[in-house]
């Protein structure tokens, strides 16, 4: 079944449930009570109208519906759709046992996801200038994912997921094929072991596996959301299993974040990221699993621009807290990253950065510097919901924009455009 019937159907649910909806929960501060044996099942539309904005999705508009009590009480689902131009998204999610204060949660869930914009730009810290091709592409996802509190601390935890994944790589215009013979040879040559031909079309690939991920964080954050001190320690380590196409790989990941208290409601935020990827027999990674430079980790860098087995990324902030009517606060801000992406960071790394958009192809890969100014409005009485505006300036001029929304069920909604890892 394509994937644009699976939307379809994910949207016929959708209307189906809202014909027994009941009215909208103001601002969805109240959950269920759950000490009642029988509690009735009700839903809440919800629109996500922020889902699509940017040259990769084209306009579009996205809306869900948030079920609570379905199966058994203070249980919570979600299902949305979000169709853009060049995009389409489904996700469904049940979590059993669900509260917004709640550290600990299970969640089961799938998301349908089609794009005929997954630009590649070639693999490697040295993109050509310039070249871009439009590869057409479908991920089935479902699983199960959760946060755990299993060594008596709710600053120690447990994070576990295992999902079954399924790419699928189309048809492309053959138009790009100029574009194609720009690239370099190593993007060349790993394009055709998924399927490019010398004329300039990729042939239909599939990919099935299973990802199995473990991770466990150490968190001393005053708060989950704009904390103004503490600090973050997250390690996570992933394995992809083959069923079908042949990849096989791992990753391993290490965040850190530390925020300072400088003054009153004057923060200063510093971050680090690393991702290593291997692969276990030998054949490239596939595209859609590559690290990258992105917006949302960096703005500044054209998204997707550089892509590559392994990453590295360091950051600073410094915001400032301001109260409006004791509804919204306010967070202005400027930072700065540093970063690149590597074949290998073990060999290639060098502690000389760089403003050029292409630099020179050397031995060693010297990070890419940008810098930006944001504004982060969330509203007091929702601890879990914001608005992030930034505006980067890199390698690229002014780009890298960022807009996030994120929701109330941030955590139970399946991330709809980060396919990325």
């Amino acid at each position: 079944m394509p994937v644009r019937t699976y939307v379809i159907v994910v949207l016929l649910i959708g209307w189906i449930c809202s014909s027994g909806v009941h009215p909208p929960v103001y601002a969805q501060s109240t959950e269920p009570d759950a000490g009642e044996r029988e509690a009735s099942v009700w839903v809440n539309p919800r629109p996500y109208p922020a889902n699509f904005w940017g040259p990769r999705t084209g306009i579009g508009l996205g809306a869900g519906l948030s079920v609570h009590n379905l199966g058994r009480a203070n249980s919570q689902g979600l299902v949305t759709a979000l169709v853009g131009r060049y995009q389409q998204v489904g996700t469904v999610a049940w979590a059993p046992q669900w509260s917004h204060d709640q550290l600990g949660f299970t969640v089961l869930e799938g998301r349908a996801f089609h794009t005929t914009r997954d630009w590649f730009y070639g693999v490697g810290p040295f993109p050509e200038d310039d070249t871009r091709l439009e590869l057409h592409r479908t991920q089935l996802r479902g699983g199960v994912r959760g946060r755990y509190l299993p060594f008596g601390s709710d600053r120690l935890r447990l994070h576990v997921q295992l999902h079954v994944v399924h790419d699928r790589l189309y048809d492309q215009r053959n138009d790009d094929d100029a574009a194609f013979r720009r690239l370099d040879a190593r993007s060349q040559l790993y394009l055709q072991a998924f399927g490019r031909t010398r004329t300039g079309s990729v042939s239909t690939r599939s990919l099935t596996g299973v990802r199995p991920q473990l991770g466990l964080s150490y968190d001393t954050r005053d708060q989950e959301h704009g904390p103004h001190q503490g600090l973050l320690i997250h390690g996570q380590t992933g394995r992809y299993l083959d069923i079908e196409g042949g990849a096989s790989f791992w990753t391993h990941e290490v965040d850190l974040a530390g925020h300072v208290p400088v003054l009153p409601r004057h923060t200063l935020d510093l971050t680090a990221h690393a991702r290593i990827s291997r692969s276990v027999n030998n054949r490239p990674i596939p595209p859609m699993y590559l690290s990258q430079l992105e917006a949302f980790r960096m703005p500044g860098v054209a998204r997707g621009r550089f892509a590559d087995r392994d990453r590295l990324l360091v950051g600073a902030r410094y915001r400032i807290t301001r109260t409006i009517g004791n509804l919204l606060d306010v967070e202005p801000y400027i930072g700065g990253h540093a970063g690149a992406v590597y074949t290998d960071v073990f060999e290639q790394f060098t502690w000389d950065a760089t403003t050029e958009r292409t630099p020179p192809r050397t031995a060693v890969v010297p990070p890419l510097l940008s810098a930006h100014v944001g504004l982060r409005i969330a509203p007091r009485f929702r601890d879990t919901t914001w608005i992030d505006v930034a505006v980067g300036l890199g390698p690229d001029g002014v780009t890298g924009v960022r807009l996030a929304f994120t929701p109330t069920f941030h955590r139970l909604r399946p991330a709809h455009h980060r396919d990325r890892w």
